[in-house]
Order: structure tokens, then sequence, then C-alpha cells
């Protein structure tokens, strides 16, 4: 559950970073 928490995390992360950069470009 821990593993699947962190990894969710990280994907969020990325997402946010990546939409973010779709957002400003």
């Amino acid at each position: 559950h821990s593993f699947f928490k962190q990894f969710h995390a990280s994907i969020t992360k990325i997402g946010y970073r990546t939409l973010r950069l779709g957002f400003i470009m």
C-alpha cells in the first residue's frame, strides 16, 4: 500500500509538472 501511495504521488507530481509546462507552452 505504501509503495502504491508513493507511486501515485510521483505520478501526480510528474503529471502536474507536465500539465503546467503544457499550459505555459
